[in-house]
């Protein structure tokens, strides 16, 4: 039977994803000072399904004697938070004193102290017998090490960008100059559409006027029509492809909440889109959408207001 399980923790591990490794301390109550080891691997299925096998030994029974221990178990992941989660838990174990399968139901906790680790606390209960087993340990999520988000997120702020589902070439670190004439031409782009109707009335002034003085008034509006007209076509090509500002990746639509009520967000309410994203299985926050100049002063804004970000294009 002990085969059986390993078999089958085994075989999850091909049609599943996120795998994770857990090492923690068992006991019975009234045992914690002397507690057994395990050794946990696992992995995910669909948004919140988790199987894993683990293998290790018992803390001393009445005769001082330890068993090894291999149990099949599964849990059920519940949101308690941004980094946070809860969920109820049912497993088979085999222990080798008792040569035999018990059911275990139990609840459990854990927390990411950070996206690739964190911590798990776990209470259980055989179901044949007033039994009760403790269990606390590390949690380590051993793919997110080398995602394209953990590697974006470790890069500088300006660097690598994450585009389609695939990392692009960095870009060169945004000077002082290209932010400040990115926000002249938002702030130009209003005023460029009000400034064309008085350039039409100057031309009959100049023809039905003969006196010099008003054909001084259309020659300064005329550089002023120029100098708009081509501060519009770099906008007009920037929108065909809008970038993001992407502030996180989360499982549950839920999850995100507390981060969209975020007191730093506040004036970017309107800009702030959940899109749910086919190929991680996940939802994206992202703010926008921009042209890739503005999107990358909003990225240095976010970076600015303490806020985890990268730049992010739709596939």
């Amino acid at each position: 039977m002990r085969y059986w399980l390993i078999l089958c923790g085994l075989v999850s591990a091909a049609y599943a994803y996120d795998p994770h490794l857990s090492i923690f301390a068992n006991a019975t109550p009234g045992r914690a000072l002397n507690p057994g080891v395990s050794l946990e691997y696992a992995n995910t299925f669909g948004v919140r399904t988790v199987i894993g096998s683990d293998i290790g030994i018992t803390d001393p029974n009445g005769d001082n004697q330890r068993a090894v221990l291999v149990a099949l178990n599964g849990r059920l992941l519940y949101s308690a938070g941004l980094t946070s989660q809860w969920y109820p838990q049912a497993s088979v174990s085999w222990q080798s004193d008792l040569n035999q399968l018990d059911p275990w139901l139990g609840i459990g906790f854990q927390k990411e102290a950070i996206p690739e680790a964190g911590y798990f606390l776990e209470a259980n209960w055989r179901t044949q017998s007033d039994r009760f087993r403790f269990k606390a340990g590390i949690r380590i999520w051993l793919d997110r090490f080398s995602s394209l988000d953990t590697r974006v997120r470790s890069s500088q702020p300006m660097g690598a960008i994450y585009r389609a589902g695939k990392p692009v070439t960095s870009t060169n670190t945004i000077e002082l100059e290209s932010e400040q004439t990115s926000i002249v031409q938002e702030q130009n782009i209003p005023q460029s559409e009000p400034s064309a109707p008085p350039a039409i009335k100057a031309i009959p002034e100049l023809s039905d006027n003969p006196h010099p003085l008003s054909t001084a008034k259309p020659s300064t509006s005329e550089p002023t029509i120029q100098v708009t007209a081509t501060k519009e076509t770099p906008q007009k090509e920037a929108i065909e492809e809008p970038w993001y500002v992407q502030l996180g990746l989360f499982s549950q639509r839920k999850s995100m909440v507390e981060l969209e009520e975020d007191v730093r967000l506040a004036k970017y309410e309107q800009q702030l889109t959940a899109w749910y994203d086919p190929s991680r299985l996940h939802y994206r926050l992202l703010l926008g959408p921009y042209e890739k100049p503005q999107a990358q002063v909003m990225l240095a804004e976010m970076k600015r207001l303490k806020l985890d970000s990268l730049l992010f294009q739709k596939p």
